[in-house]
């Protein structure tokens, strides 16, 4: 029989209900899932939780999010609208009894004897922590001890210290780690900016969390931050052992080009041409086999393929190809090295813009859109009369060949309009048709957030944009005239079956 899932807890805060998910440790809003308040920024009072609270953005108020259209109308019509105020919120043992216990293996006596911190933090590691006691790592056998302040992983072996300021490019914002190449016999990190990796059967992958996931309390010393400051998120330990790949690295990443001056990466035996252009890989005895972008999971510091039923670690195009790439861009080979693709591939003013609040605009034959992926609509920027665009009554109008809606248009009304297509005989003289693209290209990141995704997913292939100009379509370039041609032709077929019908009823009457 099925398990029936549990009933989240439910607290309400300015009139929006959140729920408590315990396995987040999040008040989630109800009404809108991708919105979620943690407790890493509240104050702990041991008895309770405050912090202060946005109606605007339904979160701290220091996160910025795209206001609700009536409630931006509220900041500008009332100077004394509270945009901040002090929220108290009760223990999480309150809140969630029964998950917690659940989750935290304690029992009602514990619950009420100790604080959340208390139960959820364990208290040995935390107290040798703060007494000195460092933080230990194992990587393949061999012993580090984490350095905080200079984000440096000391040996104790006698081996290359590993300074994470040095292997930045290899960090993955995605999974807060750091995937290098490292050679458990000799402690050295490969860096694939200086060297090739030839077939090296000695190398491992290796994952290194970053020195806040590994030692949060002297991150926050060193940050100067309160040292208890999220560690109800953190399973404290002094020791880990860190994880690498089980198989070799058996890709070989070639340094030198062609007689054509092209970059050649050998991956399973195939030799694939790097093409910084398009950035895909290129199969070189088969053009139609090709790796493009948007079939590569980015990791953050590069990408994974799968090819012959294996994973394939690449690192980013301004690691493979930093000439390629400064050519492309047209700037100095020294610049490419400084960044990472996402800062040439995506349009960092756009994407700056877009991230503290601004949403894109949309052009239609002269009026401006804004586009409101919240309010899943292009919603009229000037005329208020306008009930805009909604994305769900166009839904039908979407060409996956395009990627695109080519929808019928009122331009005086500045609204979409639907067609009679039963019984439309003629192109329509008071509309117009329009092409623009679907929502992930005209706002990937208020999509990604909508969805609940990471904010930077698929940009690189998507691109961002602050503007968008909808292009004009000919009507007899689009199907109409094919329902046109059908309903004239089922007209004419009527009326020439009417007329029939007519002269075979005169042809029964009386004859003189």
């Amino acid at each position: 029989m099925e398990q029936t899932k549990r009933q989240l807890p439910e607290i309400e805060i300015s009139g929006t209900v959140f729920q408590f998910d315990i396995d987040r440790l999040a008040l989630i809003e109800k009404d809108n899932p991708a919105n979620s308040i943690s407790f890493a920024y509240m104050e702990d009072h041991g008895t309770h939780y405050s912090f202060n609270y946005s109606p605007i953005s339904k979160n701290h108020d220091f996160i910025v999010i795209d206001p609700e259209f009536d409630d931006t109308g509220k900041i500008i019509l009332d100077p004394y609208f509270e945009t901040s105020q002090n929220v108290k919120i009760p223990r999480i043992t309150e809140i969630d009894p029964l998950g917690f216990s659940q989750k935290y293996n304690c029992t009602s006596k514990d619950m009420v004897e100790k604080t959340d911190f208390e139960l959820m933090v364990n208290q040995d590691v935390y107290n040798k922590r703060i007494d000195g006691h460092p933080v230990k790592v194992n990587i393949c056998g061999n012993q580090y001890v984490v350095d905080p302040d200079n984000d440096i992983l000391w040996s104790i072996q006698g081996k290359p210290d590993i300074d994470l300021d040095l292997v930045r490019d290899y960090y993955s914002d995605k999974n807060r780690a750091y995937n290098i190449l490292y050679e458990p016999a000799t402690g050295r990190v490969i860096d694939l900016k200086k060297e090739s990796v030839m077939d090296t059967e000695s190398v491992r992958l290796v994952e290194i969390p970053d020195i806040r996931t590994i030692d949060p309390i002297g991150k926050n010393h060193a940050a100067k931050l309160p040292l208890k400051f999220g560690l109800l998120y953190h399973d404290l330990k002094l020791e880990y052992d860190l994880a690498y790949s089980l198989n070799e690295i058996s890709q070989v990443i070639p340094a030198n080009r062609n007689d054509q001056g092209q970059l050649e990466l050998l991956i399973e035996g195939t030799t694939f041409i790097v093409d910084i252009n398009r950035f895909e890989f290129r199969d070189k005895s088969d053009p139609n086999n090709v790796i493009p972008l948007k079939e590569m999971q980015d990791s953050g510091d590069g990408y994974l393929i799968e090819y012959n039923d294996k994973d394939i670690h690449l690192p980013e195009f301004v690691v493979l190809d930093p000439s390629g790439m400064a050519k492309k861009y047209n700037v100095s080979i020294m610049e490419v090295e400084s960044h990472d693709d996402f800062h040439f591939m995506v349009d960092q003013q756009a994407f700056h813009s877009r991230m503290q609040g601004k949403l894109p605009t949309i052009d239609i034959e002269g009026h401006t859109f804004t586009v409101d992926i919240r309010m899943n609509m292009l919603r009229s920027a000037t005329d208020f009369a306008s009930k805009g665009i909604n994305f769900d009554d166009i839904d039908h109008y979407y060409s996956e060949e395009k990627d695109a809606y080519l929808i019928p248009y009122d331009p005086i009304k500045h609204e979409f309009r639907e067609l009679d297509y039963a019984n439309i005989s003629s192109i329509p003289k008071d509309l117009i048709a329009i092409e623009f693209p679907f929502q992930t290209k005209l706002d990937p990141i208020g999509w990604n957030r909508e969805g609940g995704w990471d904010l930077k997913s698929d940009l690189k292939w998507l691109g961002v944009q602050s503007h968008f100009e909808a292009k004009k379509i000919l009507w007899e370039k689009t199907f109409i005239v094919d329902v046109i041609k059908e309903n004239k032709e089922k007209q004419q077929k009527s009326q020439d079956n009417q007329k029939a019908n007519n002269q075979s009823k005169k042809s029964k009457g009386r004859k003189f």
